[in-house]
């Protein structure tokens, strides 16, 4: 698993290159939909910490996000 760890001065950048962008303090898509991680709430700007791989599942940039991903994965 590769792990790309970026600040907040280039969330502009990594935000127009997953075709996002901020209104207010949510993120919206191209199609103007609200950003969402795996519990379907949306995830705040300040909030954002990637993208799992392969996936379109936002998730926020904290370790219990990853860590409830990874145990409903291996749980299946």
């Amino acid at each position: 698993m590769e792990t790309i760890t970026f600040d907040n001065s280039s969330k502009e950048f990594i935000f127009e290159s997953l075709g996002l962008e901020k209104k207010g303090e949510i993120l919206v898509d191209s199609c103007d939909k609200i950003v969402n991680g795996q519990n379907y709430e949306k995830i705040k700007t300040n909030e954002f910490g990637g993208v799992l791989k392969g996936s379109k599942i936002f998730i926020r940039n904290n370790s219990s996000e990853l860590v409830q991903y990874f145990s409903t994965i291996l749980n299946k």
